[in-house]
């Protein structure tokens, strides 16, 4: 794979490393909430985390809705700045890294794998996790354009597009999302391009989110998991650079 520049100001909005694992027995709760105990320093805030389910009727030609909670599942742990989250749940760990202002500076993968790692270090082993169930590195990017109207052939590489032979070619709304095959790592990436839902004054946000996932089961082992995770991130860079044209790539500074 290709070496990927380092920008000085990445549009990373979100960035996650999520591992899932056979659902743990809801007795396993306290222990999850003890963990919190370890990272109270760097994580001061702690919440329950509960899982809901959405359930839907029709009935007499009307369509009833209504939500069904099963319980707390798990529990987040937040920073002081709440821009980084250590959810541990009983179906497994996922550490979130958040950057709502895109002029904000970027800590960068080492930061937030070092930062991930140390956390599901404990609740592997506490936990005594033999299997994991699910890998996933995900990048969600903001691109901000200052242009109150853009052409997105400008800017991105495989943008969506109106049928040629139509008269209207002005979007009022788009999505795209595209899922690649990565047989050597039996794993797949997710790529998404849409507007963001904040539509600042005088800028266009798009958002491009890459996710890359390995849904098989595979026996644990630390050195592996943390190497695929690493791979992960590398094909990541390689579609992020692939799916942007030089138009972009310049809103995000000079190259470090």
């Amino acid at each position: 794979m290709s070496k990927v520049p380092a920008y000085s100001r990445p549009p990373v909005r979100e960035a996650l490393i999520d591992v899932r694992i056979n659902p743990l027995s809801a007795d396993k709760l306290g222990v999850l909430e003890s963990l919190h105990d370890k990272l109270a320093i760097k994580y001061p805030g702690k919440r329950p985390q509960q899982k809901w389910e959405g359930m839907w009727e029709l009935k007499e030609n009307t369509l009833l809705s209504a939500q069904k909670t099963h319980g707390v599942v798990g529990f987040s742990l937040e920073s002081e700045d709440k821009k980084r989250i250590i959810q541990y749940r009983l179906d497994g760990f996922t550490c979130n890294y958040l950057k709502p202002d895109h002029r904000e500076s970027w800590p960068g993968w080492t930061d937030l794998r070092g930062e991930a790692k140390l956390a599901w270090d404990l609740y592997a082993t506490t936990l005594g996790v033999t299997e994991t169930k699910r890998l996933a590195v995900r990048y969600v990017n903001q691109i901000v354009i200052p242009a109150s109207v853009v052409e997105l052939n400008d800017y991105l590489t495989a943008p969506p597009n109106a049928p040629k032979e139509c008269k209207y070619q002005d979007f009022h709304d788009f999505l795209s999302r595209v899922t690649l095959d990565i047989p050597e790592l039996k794993s797949k990436a997710i790529i998404t391009q849409a507007p963001a839902q904040e539509k600042p004054q005088g800028a266009v946000v798009v958002l491009l989110d890459i996710d890359v996932i390995c849904s098989e089961s595979i026996a644990y082992d630390s050195e592996s998991m943390w190497h695929m995770l690493d791979q992960f991130r590398e094909i990541k860079n390689d579609i992020f650079e692939a799916s942007l044209h030089q138009k972009a790539k310049d809103l995000f500074g000079p190259i470090q």
